[in-house]
C-alpha cells in the first residue's frame, strides 16, 4: 500500500463484517478484476432480463 492511501480507502458497507472488507482490502488487485467481472455480469443479466420482457 502506498503511504497515505490507507486515509483515502472507502468505508466497507456495515452489512460487511470488518473481517471480509480486511480480507478485501489485502487483494485489491485480484479485487478490481472480480469487480469488473462482476459489472460485466450484471450488465448481461440486466440487458438479458430488457429483452425478455420487451418480447413479452
Amino acid at each position: 500500500m502506498l503511504e497515505g492511501e490507507a486515509e483515502h480507502l472507502p468505508t466497507g458497507s456495515t452489512n460487511l463484517p470488518a473481517e471480509i472488507v480486511n480480507t478485501l482490502n489485502e487483494f485489491t488487485p485480484e479485487i478490481r478484476d472480480v469487480v469488473t467481472y462482476a459489472e460485466e455480469l450484471a450488465e448481461h443479466k440486466e440487458r438479458e432480463t430488457r429483452l425478455e420482457e420487451e418480447a413479452d
